[in-house]
């Protein structure tokens, strides 16, 4: 029995796929210019001075950079922040909150 090659539907949804699984990078600048949205809006949005906003978004690292600034920054913008840790062989974890309070 000979094996049906697949349709056209069916290729569009396996290119989307891989395409929704790459991984994008952007820097804050990028993905604020991205959503249509000013500095002044962000920090409107989001309860961070201006100021802040522009220092955030021109760090070359985010190591000390607090987790709540970043999660406030990116709800700005309409998402929210996932924290993920990778580890070897691809291993990657979606880190979440103690359920303990």
């Amino acid at each position: 029995m000979a094996m049906k090659e697949p349709s056209a539907l069916t290729t569009r949804r396996a290119e989307r796929g891989k395409h929704l699984a790459r991984r994008l990078e952007m820097p804050l600048a990028a993905l604020r210019t991205a959503s249509a949205r000013t500095q002044a809006e962000v920090a409107d949005a989001s309860g961070i001075d201006q100021g802040d906003v522009s220092r955030l978004e021109a760090r070359t690292s985010f190591d000390d950079a607090m987790v709540s600034t970043l999660r406030r920054y990116v709800e700005a913008l309409g998402g929210s922040l996932e924290l993920v840790a990778v580890f070897p062989k691809g291993h990657r974890v979606t880190l979440t909150p103690s359920d303990e309070r």
